[in-house]
């Protein structure tokens, strides 16, 4: 008996089917890797203690240096490079093994943290379950056998999800709490939900793809020229000039000129780059 309830589970099959739908698979989609990654790191660091902000994170993730305790900062790039090998193990369908649990541990500062038990179970049961129903057991087992494991499993979950396909699911800081309610009363027996709260989890992470699609397609809509200058800072006359010189990318269908938000988005990148190297040019002469 699955934990999910019909409808929660049929509406994560619907999202997912959907995304599927449109070509995408959530598990490798590298448009939003860097975002979740970085997004994952920032949240478990913060339910440990971490006073990094997210703004602070980013900033660490594209290499820029930021006034922060060096031990957060090389937490979080611990933490990263740790959910990069459970990423690269399960996208290359390997079975959880110890040493892969030793090696994550390692990164975080955890130490030893051994998981025989739970992981020959995880074996038995690999593939049985559905990986929500999978992820909760799977927390419990570990919880039970290693003290150390709390945070640990929300880095290894992820294992089990993407071994599925699915995406990278994200425990928000601003729901320690009740995910530790939730924990405290699915070691009691209630775990309904728990997995209720881990496929939200999901869902939230599924409705990001979503929209993050959506927002690709609005880019790559044809529009004629006198739609794409509507809410831009160029006139139609400019456009229709930038398109005849071939600095806008676009094509003729009759009379009329079509082209794309992207292709314009494209062009003013261009545009300020070509202004920043003449500004940078006149004022180191």
């Amino acid at each position: 008996m699955s934990y999910l309830s019909t409808k929660s589970s049929e509406l994560l099959k619907h999202k997912l089917a959907e995304l599927r739908a449109r070509g995408i698979n959530p598990a490798t989609s590298s448009k939003l890797k860097e975002q979740f990654s970085v997004e994952f790191a920032y949240n478990l660091l913060a339910i440990q203690g971490s006073k990094l902000s997210l703004t602070e994170a980013y900033k660490i993730a594209t290499g820029i240096s930021i006034y922060a305790p060096v031990e957060e900062v090389q937490g979080f790039i611990n933490l990263r490079l740790a959910l990069d090998l459970i990423i690269s193990s399960a996208l290359k369908d390997q079975i959880l093994e110890q040493h892969l649990v030793d090696e994550v541990a390692k990164l975080i500062g955890l130490g030893d943290c051994k998981l025989g038990k739970t992981l020959a179970w995880l074996r038995m049961n690999d593939r049985l379950e559905h990986p929500i129903d999978l992820a909760v057991d799977f927390i419990l087992e570990a919880e039970c056998e290693a003290a150390k494991s709390e945070y640990l499993v929300l880095l290894l979950i992820n294992h089990i999800f993407m071994r599925a396909r699915l995406p990278l699911t994200i425990i928000l800081y601003n729901d320690r709490k009740r995910y530790a309610r939730l924990l405290a009363e699915a070691k009691s027996g209630q775990r309904q939900a728990l997995a209720e709260f881990v496929n939200q989890a999901m869902l939230r992470s599924l409705e990001t793809e979503l929209e993050a699609t959506d927002a690709d397609d609005c880019q790559r809509q044809h529009l004629s020229l006198q739609e794409l200058s509507q809410g831009s800072e160029y006139s139609e006359a400019y456009l229709r000039k930038l398109a005849l010189s071939g600095k806008l990318e676009a094509y003729k269908i009759g009379r009329n000129w079509m082209s794309t938000r992207e292709a314009l988005a494209n062009y003013t990148a261009g545009k300020r780059k070509m202004s920043l190297r003449g500004a940078q040019r006149r004022s180191n002469p």
